[in-house]
């Protein structure tokens, strides 16, 4: 546990944060990542309780599996237009989670879970009441077609980036 870190600056030089890195920071409010990051691995900022604002920049190409999981004052995600693979519940248990920007124009690879035998698509599941997915105006469409993002089909809206 990292109970005590309140800020994090990711380097530039650092394009890839891992498993577990971060999780368990209790009281984490602020995260700054840099323009090298290519992927932010499984359970890396999970349970952080009380981060409420996450921008993830447009270098990031892939969002591994639980990589927000379980963070119960996260209000807002801005995602980055590179990102080309989101994980499975990579935002679940985020109660307070009701903005979501995504800025990728093409809707980024959504993997499933396996809930006792049954596959779902489940990468915001438990958020707030009246969650809205922002993506290009252009992109609204392709998204609401789009496996893993069809589940969410009626919170997506367009949004001039």
């Amino acid at each position: 546990r990292m109970s005590g870190i309140r800020s994090i600056t990711i380097p530039d030089s650092v394009n890839f944060i891992g498993l577990q890195t971060f999780m368990l920071c209790e009281s984490l409010e602020n995260i700054t990542f840099g323009t090298g990051l290519h992927t932010i691995g499984s359970t890396a900022f999970a349970n952080c309780f009380i981060l409420k604002s996450v921008t993830i920049p447009d270098s990031v190409q892939v969002l591994d599996e639980y990589a927000f999981y379980g963070c119960p004052e996260l209000e807002k995600v801005s995602i980055g237009a590179g990102l080309t693979r989101c994980g499975q519940t990579a935002f679940t248990y985020c109660p307070k989670l009701k903005d979501v920007y995504c800025k990728a124009q093409t809707p980024p690879i959504a993997y499933l879970t396996s809930h006792s035998y049954e596959w779902e698509w489940d990468t915001f599941d438990d958020n707030a009441e009246g969650r809205k997915i922002y993506v290009p105006v252009e992109s609204v469409e392709s998204y609401r077609d789009a496996d893993g993002w069809r589940n969410y089909a009626s919170d997506i809206e367009g949004y001039n980036f």
